[in-house]
């Protein structure tokens, strides 16, 4: 059937492959800070990837890392990753103000609207120091999860993610 030259669609477009699971946060904010962290994750068929955001202070370019290494069990929920994030500049005897090289490492479970486990932050400009270990708790959060990344393919998922981290990514 077409009108004209037009082919006429009998049928709609086929569904995005990539399927939003949620923006799962403990932010707490202020009149003008924002403090904690916040999960953002996608899911394309067995793969899941997304970003990991840490807020310190002021609202507004939250420091942002793509989640590497992911491994996630959906049978068990059992969730795993790291990122790399720069939160700030960092200075000691040998780093006079240069960007922090924030390295961590999240071992937990996925179940139901919670993200629970172990976050594990060190600074790969200080490998001798040992990380720090919070025990951390992330709920699906609606208002967030709406304004996550919307796209059909990983593709374009992770052009537009490149752009997002050109900003708000490690500087390292």
């Amino acid at each position: 059937m077409s009108l004209g030259s037009l082919p006429v669609l009998l049928h709609s477009p086929a569904p995005a492959s990539i399927i939003k699971i949620g923006a799962f946060s403990n932010m707490r904010y202020t009149a003008e800070h924002a403090y904690g962290y916040r999960a953002e994750l996608w899911r394309e068929q067995n793969r899941v990837f997304g970003f990991f955001l840490w807020s310190e202070g002021l609202m507004g370019d939250t420091p942002t890392g793509l989640l590497e290494d992911v491994r996630y069990d959906p049978r068990t929920g059992s969730l795993s990753f790291s990122a790399k994030l720069t939160t700030g500049l960092f200075s000691n005897q040998n780093f006079s103000r240069v960007p922090s090289r924030d390295l961590l490492r999240f071992r937990g479970t996925l179940k139901g609207r919670h993200l629970r486990g172990t976050l594990e932050i060190s600074n790969a400009l200080t490998p001798e120091d040992a990380p720090k270990r919070e025990k951390i708790e992330l709920t699906l959060s609606k208002k967030e999860s709406e304004v996550m990344i919307d796209a059909d393919s990983y593709d374009a998922w992770k052009l537009r993610a490149d752009e997002i981290l050109k900003f708000r990514g490690p500087k390292w």
